[in-house]
């Protein structure tokens, strides 16, 4: 029976697989090459998952850097705007409030040329009139003038909009610098006569799009309405055609800020981005090469060949591997039925092995990881414990009845004392007279409210000294809710004690100057040269201290002028001001008596009062503040009176 059953083995395994006792180079070579193929579809979907992964990471970087081109455009564009707009303001506040006369226009001069030695970037400042004349240049003397400018296409604009101008591409400089020119109106009453002229050199928006401040590859370029190039980077030259200039000026407002492709004077395609400047004709243009933006998808190309070469190899190496075993075990099977022997067998439960070894693999897990966790634990705990003993603020715990259970060392070191100096006793024990009454008193408040929030307490140190501290508290209860501790916490008030106090000394002495300052305004001289004349003065300054003043000035032997002003504002800089107005008045006075025979023909009220008001309001309109008068001149000899508000 038994050599039956071998003998049918034998034939099975001869007709059914086709092996002779000793398999032919022909079998081994079709198996091999049936398990090459089981072993790259085995692998395909690794090959496939990391082709996915190869791609996603491509893509994430391309977005990366076209997320990188828009930022650094929005960078170099608000860059450019606010070096526009730091020009507009200065060549603005020199052109408001300035009026072109004989007195005026050296002041305007002087400014302009301040102006222009304090900013690099100005080349120059020009004043020009309707008909094109040079009122003054800030690189020449002022006495250099009567000269025609013939720059009606800069100034047409001006005088027809009312409204500042910034021009192409002007050329250069009187220095050789190119520069644009940043126009402004002056209105002269309700007509626009003059224009102020900035010269804007553009070495700073070279700066702005230097190569170093750009990503490596990277250019940049900025053109006016002409297509003319105001800055650019050092190798814009390179990329940028007089073509591609003009479709970047050409570009549809609504794609303002979209990507384009542009082509390179060496045939380079480039992603560029394209933004027009707000409140002015010009675009600014950043472009990165295509190339560069695909050299990442390049790269992992390459990696996945790489990676498809060794999931090949992998593949070829397991089919040889697994051809071997099983060509190996189908000899062994043909000798024994061949001999006639019993083959012997190993029977390996393995799924009973494997799940043991799991089991073990999984104790491990756990056992680590528990242990992980008690040590995170203890960690914790330290670090709990030392946040609390070495916190920049005191803690401390009290029990019902007000004594410390619990102080950490931050308070104790505050304090001076020692732990056991200080545990168990009542925490009243450690404040001031007054404290101690304040704290029996609140200690009911605190356990029916719960809490008490930024109480002013003042400690008594060992050493006797005291240490303002602010105290808050909250009550901690228990489950049932029964009251089981108060916790605390304090914070040192020394400093803030000592600069409330320095503050309220600095206060006093502000308004003890302000009060000598105002009794100073409001003082009158004695009137016993005029008979029949008195004068008194009150004043209630709603702070102590406001901007009131009083001036009594004698004009010959009948006149006398009365000048009483109130500033807005109070305090300290209202009587500073009425100071400054007051002599001002003394000021105005001066010259234009200094000007005519004050006997005969004295200044009118009405002359005074315009004078100081043109010299002091552009100070006022600066300190965003007024002032109110009113002008009183006494004629005793004619018995009149005139007034000037």
């Amino acid at each position: 029976m038994q050599s039956a059953y071998k003998h049918l083995l034998r034939h099975i395994l001869m007709q059914k697989l086709s092996l002779p006792s000793h398999p032919s180079n022909h079998f081994r070579l079709s198996l091999r090459t049936w398990l090459f193929i089981f072993s790259l579809l085995a692998m395909l979907p690794l090959l496939l998952f990391a082709i996915h992964t190869i791609n996603r990471i491509s893509n994430a970087q391309t977005e990366s850097v076209l997320r990188n081109l828009q930022r650094q455009s929005k960078i170099l564009t608000h860059s450019t705007q606010n070096e526009l707009d730091a020009a507009f303001s200065a060549l603005q506040m020199l052109a408001s409030g300035a009026e072109i006369n004989r007195t005026a226009l050296p002041r305007l001069y002087r400014h302009a040329k301040n102006v222009v030695q304090d900013n690099p970037a100005f080349t120059a400042i020009t004043l020009t009139d309707a008909n094109e004349q040079l009122l003054f240049h800030s690189d020449a003397p002022l006495e250099k003038s009567n000269l025609k400018t013939n720059d009606l296409e800069l100034t047409e604009p001006v005088f027809k909009n009312g409204r500042p101008n910034l021009s192409s591409l002007s050329g250069t400089s009187q220095n050789g610098r190119p520069v644009v020119i940043l126009s402004a109106p002056i209105s002269q009453g309700d007509k626009l006569a003059y224009c102020l002229r900035l010269y804007l050199g553009l070495e700073s928006f070279d700066r702005l799009l230097a190569n170093e401040l750009l990503p490596s590859g990277w250019v940049a370029v900025i053109v006016d309405a002409k297509a003319r190039v105001i800055a650019r980077s050092l190798e814009a030259n390179d990329f940028f055609t007089p073509n591609t200039l003009s479709d970047l000026l050409s570009a549809s407002p609504h794609n303002d800020g979209r990507l384009s492709e542009t082509t390179t004077l060496n045939g380079t395609v480039m992603t560029t981005l394209v933004r027009t400047l707000p409140g002015v004709n010009w675009r600014l243009a950043v472009a990165v090469p295509t190339q560069q933006m695909n050299a990442p998808r390049l790269q992992l190309l390459r990696e996945l060949m790489l990676l498809t070469g060794m999931w090949l190899t992998l593949s070829f190496l397991l089919s040889q591997i697994l051809a071997t075993y099983l060509l190996r075990q189908l000899k062994r099977i043909t000798s024994m039925v061949e001999k006639n022997s019993d083959p012997s067998v190993i029977r390996l439960r393995i799924n009973e092995s494997w799940q043991f070894i799991q089991t073990i693999a999984i104790n491990q897990r756990n056992a680590q990881r528990v242990k992980d966790n008690l040590s995170d634990t203890s960690r914790q705990r330290d670090e709990v414990h030392a946040l609390y003993e070495q916190a920049p603020c005191g803690y401390y715990s009290i029990d019902t009845e007000g004594r410390i259970i619990r102080i950490n060392q931050t308070l104790i070191l505050w304090l001076g004392y020692q732990l056991h100096e200080m545990l168990g006793y009542k925490s009243s024990d450690f404040l001031a007279g007054d404290g101690r009454d304040a704290f029996k008193q609140n200690f009911s408040t605190l356990l029916a409210q719960k809490k008490l929030k930024n109480q002013e307490r003042v400690f008594i140190r060992k050493d006797g000294s005291e240490m303002p501290a602010l105290i808050s508290a909250e009550v901690v209860f228990d489950d049932a809710g029964q009251v089981v501790l108060i916790r605390a916490v304090v914070f040192d008030n020394t400093e803030r004690k000592l600069a409330q106090q320095t503050l309220a000394d600095a206060r006093a002495r502000e308004m003890e100057t302000g009060r000598q300052i105002q009794l100073t305004l409001l003082s009158t001289p004695q009137l016993s040269a005029y008979a029949g004349l008195w004068l008194s003065t009150f004043s209630q300054a709603s702070r102590g201290v406001d901007g009131d003043f009083l001036d009594v000035v004698a004009v010959g032997d009948h006149l006398l002028d009365i000048v009483a002003g109130d500033v807005m504002g109070k305090g300290v800089p209202a009587a500073l001001m009425g100071a400054a107005i007051k002599l001002q008045f003394s000021r105005s006075k001066s010259e234009l008596f200094g000007q005519r025979d004050t006997r005969e023909n004295p200044p009118q009220p009405a002359e005074i009062v315009t004078a100081v008001n043109r010299a002091i309001a552009p100070q006022l309109q600066v300190l965003g503040a007024f002032a109110t008068l009113i002008y009183l001149r006494i004629d005793t000899q004619e018995n009149l009176s005139r007034i000037q508000v």
